[in-house]
């Protein structure tokens, strides 16, 4: 039988009378729903995983989220056969300029710095859409203030008939953020984005969330053979 013994921020799991392991339980300020675990010292045995996160999830009262290296398998075994399930993968791309595969075209690009009404705008627009793509996860919760200001102090964009069509907040060669109004409008926009970078850098760098359409738009441009990819697993019995 699964005990537990919280104590704070930590749990610790017990097997009977024995130690399995212990759980660090944190939180995201701009993701309050769910409750962050991390697993530490843990022995990954199937056979009480259901059991145990059955009953931290009845203590605690949230969606718990547990985000992992794709490639950690016993991790994900075990919280598999626990309940939970994985809603997200992100992958860290960083490319080379022989990894692009999209076209060399030199679109115009303007450039908005913070302060600036342009940058303001793009800060709404990526606000509204990344709540959006995250709401099935884990749904945004930080105001718009301090969702901006995590984002870099300068926002790459091109515009049509007065709107913007596609931007990416940029600092040196990392894509921080993207957003394309259209599927169709935002490649060619993404295309000229990566030539302009690899004209200054050797290598440019994102992380592209599968849930983000504009993102694995600008990752399909590139041949990753390098990239690192993690898993977000969620589990909420409500929805099991």
């Amino acid at each position: 039988m699964v005990r537990l013994d919280m104590d704070q921020n930590r749990v610790r799991v017990y097997e009977d009378s024995t130690v399995i392991g212990s759980i660090e339980l944190y939180d995201n300020l701009y993701h309050m729903q769910n409750q962050y675990l991390k697993l530490d010292d843990f022995t990954y045995d199937t056979r009480i995983s259901e059991e145990l996160f059955r009953k931290l999830h009845d203590r605690i009262g949230r969606p718990l989220q547990i985000m992992t290296a794709s490639e950690d398998e016993p991790l994900i075994e075990f919280i598999v056969s626990g309940g939970f399930v994985c809603k997200r993968k992100c992958y860290e791309v960083e490319a080379a300029r022989e990894d692009y595969i999209g076209e060399a075209v030199t679109g115009s690009i303007s450039r908005a710095e913070k302060g600036e009404k342009e940058y303001g705008h793009c800060c709404r627009l990526l606000y509204d859409r990344y709540a959006e793509t995250h709401s099935a996860i884990n749904p945004l919760t930080a105001e718009l203030p301090v969702f901006a200001s995590d984002l870099p102090d300068c926002v790459c964009y091109q515009m049509r008939e007065g709107r913007i069509i596609g931007f990416a907040f940029v600092a040196e060669n990392e894509i921080a953020y993207v957003y394309g109004e259209d599927g169709r409008d935002f490649v060619p926009f993404a295309e000229a984005l990566a030539c302009s970078l690899f004209a200054q850098y050797q290598t440019v760098c994102f992380e592209a969330d599968d849930c983000d359409r504009t993102a694995m738009q600008l990752k399909n441009l590139f041949t990753c053979r390098n990239d690192v990819s993690f898993d977000t697993y969620i589990y909420d019995c409500n929805s099991i």
